[in-house]
């Protein structure tokens, strides 16, 4: 009998010994899967995205262009007699810029000038006495005629004398000259450019993407690259109408509304063309919109599990990207973290 009590005894102590260690065991076991649970879950940043008002614009790259510019040259083949706007000028409309040598031709015009006069009258009283029946008819046919030959010569000298002064045809800047006083220029051959200072355009190619987008009278932004200035406002005044086979764009010209003292020809410049107003649009960044095969996704926090939704890409703006489908308000965007995430992972938010 006190052998079994003892063997009782030493049971009890045994048990009491085990049920600390079994406690233990299980505690370290429930840790141990409460930092599974946290490993599994990825940290996260979110930002909470609201739609709104968005203008959409079609972004182009032009070039800046006078409305007026031109080159000027002699109708003749002459030497340069006198310069009177030189480079840099502002000249006004009809203004002389430039002489070419006319001296010989001022006098044959003088001659011619001179010859169509005593022909002139010769005729008037050549008329008066065929009037009277004092002359023949052949007489004063003869005199008629020869006073419209003489005529005729002396405009054509005058012509030919006038276009050896060249002058502005718009207010403009004498922006090149590309001769000197004395040296001899052919017919027909550049001697000054001129560039007006009143009206700039931009011209720029459209990609094919967008034919049937832009029309005439569409309102466009200007923003010039190299030049912090303000920004500009145009109007589409021209749209071709033939898809160049080069770069697969057509051309474009947008009228600037205003000036800027800026504004030079062959000046780079973005253009951004009016496409449309929408309402509930998001704009979210760039980055976190992931393209697959079949579109766009991107993640959001539902209670801790990330969700990818399809989105649908409206425009580009610099570095966010106009969702027009695919995202509610108060959605919260998954912003950083979002690289490694499946559909249904745990997250865990760590603004």
């Amino acid at each position: 009998m006190k052998g079994l009590v003892g063997k009782i005894i030493l049971s009890a102590f045994s048990v009491g010994l085990l049920l600390p260690a079994v406690q233990a065991c299980s505690d370290t076991e429930g840790s141990e899967s409460m930092q599974t649970e946290e490993v599994r879950a990825v940290s996260i940043q979110v930002k909470e995205i609201k739609s709104r008002q968005y203008t959409d614009y079609i972004p182009l790259i032009g070039v800046i262009q006078a409305v007026n510019k031109t080159s000027l040259s002699a109708s003749e083949a002459a030497r340069i007699g006198s310069i009177v706007q030189d480079k840099g000028s502002y000249v006004g409309k009809g203004d002389t810029i430039l002489v070419m040598d006319n001296d010989v031709l001022k006098a044959s015009l003088d001659a011619a000038e001179a010859q169509y006069k005593l022909d002139d009258i010769t005729f008037e009283k050549q008329e008066i006495i065929y009037k009277e029946n004092i002359n023949s008819e052949y007489e004063f046919l003869q005199s008629k005629y020869r006073r419209d030959q003489s005529k005729a010569n002396y405009e054509l000298i005058k012509a030919r004398y006038d276009r050896t002064f060249l002058i502005a045809p718009f207010n403009c800047v004498v922006d090149r000259r590309y001769y000197e006083i004395g040296e001899f220029v052919g017919p027909g051959i550049p001697i000054l450019d001129l560039v007006s200072r009143d009206k700039f355009k931009v011209e720029t190619g459209v990609p094919e993407r967008y034919v049937g987008k832009i029309k005439k009278g569409d309102k466009a932004r200007i923003k010039l690259k190299s030049v912090d200035a303000e920004e500009l406002t145009g109007t589409v005044t021209y749209v071709g109408t033939s898809i160049s086979t080069d770069n697969r764009t057509y051309p474009i010209e947008v009228v600037l509304d205003g000036n800027s003292e800026y504004l030079k020809p062959e000046l780079a410049a973005e253009v951004y063309v009016r496409n449309g107003q929408y309402k509930n649009i998001f704009m979210i960044p760039e980055d976190v919109v992931m393209r697959l095969d079949d579109g766009y996704v991107v993640f959001v926090d539902e209670n801790g599990i990330a969700k990818s939704k399809a989105v649908s890409i409206l425009n580009r703006t610099g570095d966010n990207v106009a969702i027009q489908s695919g995202l509610s308000d108060g959605d919260n965007l998954i912003v950083v973290g979002y690289q490694n995430l499946i559909d249904g992972q745990r997250v865990k938010i760590v603004n």
